[in-house]
């Protein structure tokens, strides 16, 4: 798991990688060519973008608490989180296995799918 530092892990790192599983915890710890290195050896990459957005998801919900004038105990805010990034993460598996792309590909594509069908549906032109 690269947690500290964007582009910690090049191609000549990535060579020397024999994990089967690679967590990213930092924003963009995996430069692109580690991750063709890492894919083309079959290692499974689980992008920043899902493995990182626990604390995101949980600065919204605070956010929702605030707007809306609710408290929530921990243990009410923990299990929205795992929710959250359980759904979340379900669609992502579900589009990567059924598009066929690499995970951090299918994270990017479904990003941008997931803005356009937004801007489609509130009736704006991408």
């Amino acid at each position: 798991m690269p947690c500290a530092l964007g582009d910690a892990v090049g191609e000549a790192e990535a060579q020397t990688i024999t994990a089967k599983l690679v967590v990213e915890g930092a924003n963009g710890p995996l430069t692109p060519g580690a991750d063709h290195v890492l894919a083309d050896r079959g290692v499974v990459v689980i992008p920043d973008v899902y493995a990182n957005a626990g604390g995101v998801t949980c600065s919204y919900l605070e956010q929702c608490q605030n707007f809306a004038h609710l408290t929530w105990d921990e243990d009410e805010v923990n299990a929205r989180v795992i929710d959250l990034m359980r759904a979340a993460f379900e669609k992502f598996y579900a589009f990567a296995q059924e598009s066929g792309l690499p995970y951090r590909l299918a994270a990017s594509v479904l990003g941008v799918k997931t803005i356009a069908d937004a801007h489609r549906m509130r009736g704006l032109h991408p």
